[in-house]
């Protein structure tokens, strides 16, 4: 930066990049880049930035400070949007990234930070002179978007260090970025690792994380079963071991559905918990497998009833099963709880 009177004026970058077109066509692109000191970090606990609107000030008594990368953005928005996910810093490189990708996220994520009961601070990366980050040499976009996430967290680190300050961490699921971060230093953690650690395991974000990229899930191969074949779920129809149905999601409860079964003395079942759901949704056609007699359980209705391992209902227990996808060509076994007294199925979900 420097100074015109009593002005000041942003420092002035120039990119050049080549870009070589389906055709041949080689083509320069020139981008001017303006970049700032001014702008500011977000956080209560800072005395040094400009103060920001309340609705994007990062607590000063936090703990911890989480910034998310570009993949976590994608695939973890649900978690996101939980009202126990706060104090986030969003950088601008990846809500790029994000709107480049999927539009529909980009508006999600731009919603939260309008989001005046939530603490997410949108900071502007890509126009700071000390988080601004050249693309190198032979360096692919994507790397140096990944390391331009790193410098804005590295700089986080230095620009709120002091006693009592929060902790930066970066939330990401790319081995190779949280390889590169903690070798400069930075820490970093999983979202569901983030969630057990600081979160108090908070259930409702958990139940919300997908698995696509999250590498702490990878070991439990439990958490949703594979999905039996088709012709493992007809064999077990044809044999009387299998019940066919309807699911029907509750209104109330997306962890809860009934399954209507087709042509059965036993005409509807309750399945609760999102290992029972097992990936079903609204409308797909499911089978259970119906529990030992010995273990039903009957209260008014003809009612069979799987339950989620993670608790049961205060009106009775017994053991249970799951539900299993059958168009989907996959199913599983597992054992469950009841969540009321009931006769009693192991599910198998959607058709």
């Amino acid at each position: 930066f420097f100074a015109l009177g009593t002005m000041v004026l942003p420092l002035q970058r120039t990119q050049k990049c080549f870009f070589q077109m389906r055709r041949g066509n080689v083509v320069k692109v020139v981008r001017e880049v303006y970049l700032r000191d001014d702008i500011a970090c977000g956080s209560a606990y800072c005395t040094v930035c400009p103060r920001v609107k309340s609705s994007g000030v990062l607590e000063a008594d936090a703990r911890v400070y989480v910034v998310v990368d570009t993949n976590v953005c994608l695939h973890q928005i649900d978690a996101l949007e939980s009202p126990a996910m706060h104090n986030i810093i969003l950088l601008s490189v990846v809500l790029d990234e994000v709107r480049n990708q999927n539009k529909a996220t980009s508006a999600r994520l731009k919603q939260l930070i309008t989001d005046t009961s939530r603490r997410i601070h949108f900071f502007a990366n890509e126009s700071h002179k000390s988080t601004y980050t050249e693309q190198e040499a032979g360096e692919s976009a994507n790397d140096r978007n990944d390391r331009a996430i790193r410098n804005a967290v590295e700089w986080y680190s230095r620009h709120l260090s002091g006693p009592g300050a929060p902790q930066v961490i970066l939330i990401t699921h790319d081995a190779a970025c949280k390889r590169l971060a903690e070798e400069r230093g930075i820490t970093t953690l999983s979202l569901r690792d983030y969630v057990h650690a600081y979160l108090e395991g908070n259930s409702d974000i958990l139940d919300k994380i997908s698995t696509r990229d999250d590498p702490s899930s990878s070991g439990d191969k439990g958490r949703f079963r594979t999905h039996l074949t088709k012709a493992q779920m007809t064999q077990g129809i044809t044999q009387g071991q299998y019940k066919k149905g309807k699911l029907s999601t509750s209104m109330f409860n997306y962890r809860e559905g009934t399954v209507r079964i087709f042509n059965d003395k036993y005409p509807e079942v309750l399945v609760s918990g999102l290992l029972d759901m097992n990936r079903a949704i609204d409308g797909d056609t499911v089978v259970v497998e119906v529990l030992p007699v010995g273990q039903w359980k009957k209260k008014g209705k003809s009612k069979m009833v799987a339950r989620d391992e993670e608790g049961g209902d205060a009106e009775g227990e017994l053991e249970s099963g799951l539900v299993e996808d059958v168009e989907d060509a996959s199913a599983s076994k597992g054992n469950k709880k009841l969540t009321e007294e009931a006769a009693v199925a192991k599910g198998y979900l959607p058709t």
